[in-house]
């Protein structure tokens, strides 16, 4: 009934259409991290606290939800302040929904920020409580930085020195408002931009390390560093030359089994720059292999590498391919080490890169891969047992067995009576005890290795503070009370915390994952529930800008700052940073649960003759110096906010360090940044990346056209590009030694559409050949 012409034109239209459908089908398979860009189009200024000054008056003016009818107000009716019962409120207007009260209270001559929970007393009924509060913060600051901070000494308020004045004439100091205070040194010509003892030495090196946080140099394209010299990047283990990743006989037998691989990267050339950290000039050594075809729409693959501080990517096609997941530290294998979790298509070739941190981490060291079919591992804080796809997370030595991931003796003992262990585990995957008693904790230690026990001993009382509103006894006229309940001297060097809001607002994207009922994330509380989950993941770079360093004390002396993570095996420092999401009425939404468990010196910002060359801080012992940077990039594990329950729109995004103000700081005025964000509408069954627009910053200011930007600022040759998104291959805001257990990603597997059209093409055209 069709003529020839028509059918063949009919044909070539239906072809078109296969293709451009099996093109998208491949594309929705494809595993790829996307990058975007996030623009930041306005600002508004900081939402602070009520402000008065120590010793002044200040008016309260409250409205409370009316509950009751006019005829059953009496004109005695008043608020009393539950902070304060000396405060009481005058009942000033009767509203149709609120009632609306109005009285002075006489701020207290100390500094701290103070809440009145109000209550309702008179009209014959007893004092209650009505649901609404008001906080305001007593201090001396005038809400200006660069003028001086101002604090209160023997009962007046007296201000220090110019923040930003680091005492060294050969700097350029210069102090801009934004973000509530920033500060930008940098080294005149003469000046040195750091002090060491230590010696660099390039002496017959053109590349590599300096042995004191520099590099001696880089190679040019297509060349690498070896032992300090440049060579033709195309020796084994590299991108030119990778290495098989399995025998002969690992290929006969892929799937369902642990392949073990031996290596060292000492004999490795550093050429490609990890994308979760971006610091490393480490030696590695990259391996190739083949996922063979099978009748799955997909491969998962589980990798571990242990031996030393290591650092695990896998790619795919080749070194400038897509990344699909980097590792730094991952626990299992734990002890720094670095697992991947990553879908794979069938007959298609990726590469894995074997790295290491700095160049100290480099040598022997061992993988563990395992890959099945149509089904993705997932061992996230399991040491043993099923890894869900019918193999083993890890077995368990001779005389042990698997109790929740961890391997225990067999038969096992607890060991609370035999040891007089009163609390801490019984060494059967019980406990002795909990230490119930105000101000005590579980004491521990830590060995060589890393790993932490319980001492099985309980603390004694530690002593309170109130952080928010201190107290100090014994300040004498020259000094004032700082957040931490001590005497400080006037104009004392102090550490000061600010948020790189350039980086905050260019790395902010939303991310589909899968987590198990096992996965650490959701047994520390970073996940709302296990299955797929809506991920707002953003990097935070927390800088140091004061003149002192900024360090907690050891976790065995002080157990009141820090949270022993049983399924990360480490510490972790418990209110370093705090994560908010608010609707654009202010309502709190969700928060991020994130505890920094390694604060540490990844980069350094600031120039100076005071500014230290080399890092101080690491896991073992945790700070931020003077004048350097930590690094949370977005691709760590709980470096979230979980938002699969709210709706999308738009929100305010919240980033705040220090914010209980445990420890002292120069001001707490610039330790948050905020951006306006829109969650974008996302689909839970399909895992990957969604790009989230930053509309603008709602909480401090993004540096003015006129002042330093901080793609400008004294960074050393360490310090990450901003400008790379979270997921560039060429390397972004990465950290060592923090949880990372990134999600990888796009879809998993091929949408429903991309299947059936192009069948529904085949079928169109046989059909139309046929009549």
């Amino acid at each position: 009934p069709f003529s020839f012409t028509l059918r063949m034109k009919v044909l070539l239209v239906l072809a078109i259409l296969a293709v451009i459908a099996l093109q998208a089908t491949d594309a929705s398979s494809t595993r790829a991290i996307r990058q975007y860009d996030v623009q930041v189009v306005g600002e508004t200024p900081a939402q602070r606290l009520h402000r008065v000054e120590p010793g002044k008056k200040t008016t309260f003016n409250v409205h409370v939800p009316r509950d009751f009818s006019p005829t059953e107000l009496l004109a005695d009716l008043q608020l009393v302040s539950h902070h304060d019962g000396g405060l009481k409120l005058a009942l000033k207007n009767i509203h149709d929904d609120t009632l609306e009260f109005e009285g002075e209270w006489t701020a207290p001559q100390r500094e701290g920020v103070f809440e009145h929970n109000w209550l309702l007393n008179g009209g014959g009924k007893k004092r209650s409580a009505t649901g609404v509060a008001s906080t305001l913060e007593v201090t001396c600051s005038n809400g200006v930085f660069c003028d001086g901070i101002e604090r209160l000494v023997n009962g007046t308020c007296q201000k220090e020195r110019s923040p930003c004045d680091d005492s060294d004439d050969c700097t350029v100091d210069t102090c801009v408002e934004a973000f509530g205070g920033k500060c930008f040194n940098k080294a005149k010509a003469g000046c040195d931009v750091c002090f060491s003892d230590c010696v660099a030495d390039c002496s017959g090196r053109t590349c590599g390390e300096d042995g004191c946080g520099g590099f001696c140099g880089r190679c040019p394209s297509g060349q690498g560093c070896l032992d300090g010299v440049c060579l033709a990047a195309t020796a084994d283990g590299t991108c030119e030359s990778p290495l098989p990743l399995l025998n002969a006989q690992g290929i006969a037998n892929f799937f369902d089994t642990t392949h073990f691989v031996q290596g060292d990267t000492s004999n490795g050339i550093d050429v490609k720059v990890p994308v979760c950290n971006s610091l490393s000039g480490a030696q590695e050594l990259i391996y190739t292999f083949t996922v063979p075809q099978v009748s799955q729409s997909y491969v998962g693959i589980e990798a571990m590498m242990s031996g030393f501080d290591s650092v695990l990517q896998i790619f795919e096609d080749n070194c400038n391919g897509t990344v699909l997941q980097c590792s730094d530290d991952s626990s299992p294998p734990g002890n720094l080490g670095s697992r991947i979790v990553a879908t794979l298509k069938p007959g298609k070739t990726y590469l894995l890169m074997a790295d290491g941190y700095n160049l100290e981490q480099r040598g022997p060291f061992n993988l563990e891969i395992r890959f099945h079919k149509g089904c993705l591992p997932n061992c996230d804080g399991q040491f043993c047992g099923d890894d869900g796809c019918g193999g083993a997370c890890g077995l368990c030595d001779s005389g042990e067995k698997c109790f929740k991931g961890s391997c225990i003796s067999d038969p096992c003992t607890p060991n609370c009576v035999s040891e007089n262990r009163e609390c801490g585990d019984d060494g059967c995957g019980g406990t002795c005890g909990e230490c119930t008693a105000a101000n005590t904790y579980c004491l521990t230690d830590q060995r060589e290795d890393g790993t932490v026990f319980f001492l099985g001993q309980c603390s004694d009382p530690f002593p309170s503070c109130n952080n928010l509103s201190p107290v100090c006894e014994g300040c004498t006229t020259s000094q004032f009370c700082g957040s931490d309940c001590k005497c400080h001297d006037l104009n004392a060097p102090l550490p000061d915390l600010v948020i790189d809001g350039d980086i905050l607002a260019k790395e902010i994207y939303l991310e589909i994952a899968s987590f198990s009922n096992s996965s650490c994330a959701l047994s520390e509380g970073c996940v709302l529930g296990p299955g797929n989950r809506a991920l707002l993941r953003f990097s935070v770079v927390s800088i140091n800008q004061g003149l002192s360093d900024f360090f907690p004390p050891a976790p065995k002396t002080r157990p009141d700052l820090f949270v022993y993570g049983q399924c990360h095996r480490h510490y972790h420092f418990t209110k370093f940073s705090e994560y908010i999401l608010k609707d654009t009425k202010g309502r709190q939404v969700t928060t991020g649960r994130k505890e920094a468990y390694c604060m540490e010196d990844s980069y350094q910002y600031i120039e100076g003759p005071q500014v230290q060359c080399l890092p101080a801080y690491d896991c073992g012992a945790q700070g931020i110096q003077r004048g350097w940077a930590d690094i949370y990039g977005a691709t760590l594990d709980c470096q979230w906010i979980d938002v699969t329950d709210i709706d999308s729109g738009e929100y305010d995004l919240t980033v705040k360090v220090n914010p209980s103000r445990i420890f002292t700081e120069r001001t707490f005025e610039n330790n948050e940044a905020s951006f306006r964000i829109v969650i974008p509408d996302f689909d839970l069954s399909s895992l990957g990346i969604v790009p989230v627009d930053v509309l603008a910053q709602i909480s401090g200011s993004n540096d003015s056209p006129n002042s330093p930007s901080s793609n400008d600022s004294p960074n050393s040759p360490n310090s990450p590009n901003s400008s790379n998104s979270p997921n560039s291959s060429n390397g972004s805001s990465g950290s060592s030694n923090n949880d990372n257990n990134s999600s990888n990603g796009s879809s998993n597997g091929s949408s429903g559409a991309g299947v059936l059209l192009p069948a529904l093409a085949v079928f169109l055209s046989i059909f139309f050949l046929l009549f």
